[in-house]
């Protein structure tokens, strides 16, 4: 990740920065190891209780310091649980009267549906999200990632 920064702070305009959630899954043993640059953090809902563990271990945005240091996050995936990584376009969708989305109902989207697999997750999530922002524009991008570690 400091690679990333570096390459990123020498290679782009002044000002211009990303944000960044950076992961790797040893699908066979569950073993997470990811670092979250400034990014909104991902979350893992445990398929057995719904426990909602936020991954925020990283540091700043990507690109606007030089020497800027990162620490690695780490965690094992529990067998039926769900990572989800998502953009802020997520949570920052409005409905009218301009009230948020806000991580509470996603991670409630994501409890209900996690036992319906990464792709039934992400069915809901989205299908929460529009139903809660219908006729209105949105002014973000709305990106969601979902994985689910099988039993």
């Amino acid at each position: 990740m400091g690679e990333v920064n570096e390459h990123l702070v020498t290679s782009s305009p002044e000002g211009m920065f990303v944000t960044l959630f950076l992961a790797v899954l040893d699908t066979a043993t569950g073993d997470l190891r990811y670092v979250n640059a400034g990014h909104p953090p991902g979350l893992v809902v445990c398929g057995d209780t719904g426990e909602v563990t936020r991954l925020e271990q990283g540091g700043l945005i990507a690109g606007a310091v030089a020497g800027a240091r990162y620490e690695e996050g780490r965690l094992v995936l529990p067998p039926g649980s769900i990572l989800a990584i998502y953009s802020d376009g997520v949570t920052e969708a409005v409905r009218a009267g301009g009230e948020m989305y806000e991580e509470e109902r996603l991670i409630a989207a994501l409890r209900e549906r996690v036992g319906s697999g990464a792709r039934g997750a992400l069915d809901g999530v989205l299908a929460s999200v529009d139903a809660f922002s219908v006729g209105v524009e949105q002014a973000d991008d709305i990106t969601l990632v979902a994985v689910q570690r099988m039993e």
